[in-house]
C-alpha cells in the first residue's frame, strides 16, 4: 500500500510540476457535477507493460476548481492490473501548453518505485462527442521521485453524451 502512495503522489509530482495557468471548466449548474471518463490503458514501468482499464471521475467544484478520483482507486482488467493503485485526490490543470492531471501516485507492484508528478494529455475538444482524454505514450509520462523509471501511460479515456467543458 505504501508502494502505491508513493506511486500516485510521483503521479501528482508529474502532473504539477509546472505552474498551472488559470483554466475554466463547466457546467457549472448544478455543482458539485461528475463525469466519468474510461478507457484501455497500457501501463509501462520497468520494461513491464500492463494492458488495464482506466476509469476516472472529474468532478466539477466550480469554475475554477476540480477534482479527480480514480473509480476504485485502482486499475481494473486482467493480473495485475487490480494490484495497480492509483491513490490520491487530482486535480486538471492547464500549465499554458498542456492539459495535465496532478495529485495521483501510481504504485505497479512487480515494477520498483512508485511514480508521481503531472501526466499531461489532449483534450478531446468541448464540443467533441465522445469528449477524450488521450494519453501519449512518452508525452503522458510520470516521475519516479527515487529517481527509477518513469511511469508511462497510453490509451484514451472517453465519456460518450458528456457535457464537461475545459477551457485553458
Amino acid at each position: 500500500m505504501r508502494k502505491v502512495t508513493a506511486l500516485l503522489a510521483a503521479s501528482a509530482l508529474v502532473f504539477g510540476a509546472t505552474s498551472a495557468a488559470a483554466a475554466t471548466f463547466g457546467p457549472t449548474s448544478p455543482l458539485p457535477n461528475t463525469h466519468r471518463y474510461s478507457g484501455a490503458v497500457a501501463v509501462k514501468k520497468d520494461g513491464l507493460t500492463y494492458n488495464c482499464t482506466l476509469a476516472i471521475d472529474i468532478k466539477v467544484n466550480s469554475a475554477s476548481d476540480v477534482d479527480v478520483n480514480v473509480v476504485g482507486g485502482a486499475l481494473s482488467g486482467g493480473f495485475p492490473c487490480a494490484l495497480i493503485a492509483i491513490t490520491g485526490t487530482g486535480n486538471v490543470d492547464h500549465d499554458g501548453t498542456n492539459w495535465g492531471l496532478t495529485g495521483l501516485t501510481i504504485d505497479p507492484p512487480l515494477s520498483a518505485g512508485v511514480c508521481t508528478g503531472r501526466i499531461k494529455f489532449v483534450w478531446g475538444g468541448n464540443t467533441a462527442n465522445p469528449r477524450t482524454i488521450a494519453l501519449t505514450n512518452g508525452f503522458s509520462d510520470s516521475s519516479d521521485p527515487g529517481g527509477g523509471n518513469p511511469c508511462k501511460m497510453q490509451g484514451t479515456l472517453s465519456s460518450a453524451g458528456d457535457t464537461l467543458t475545459a477551457t485553458p
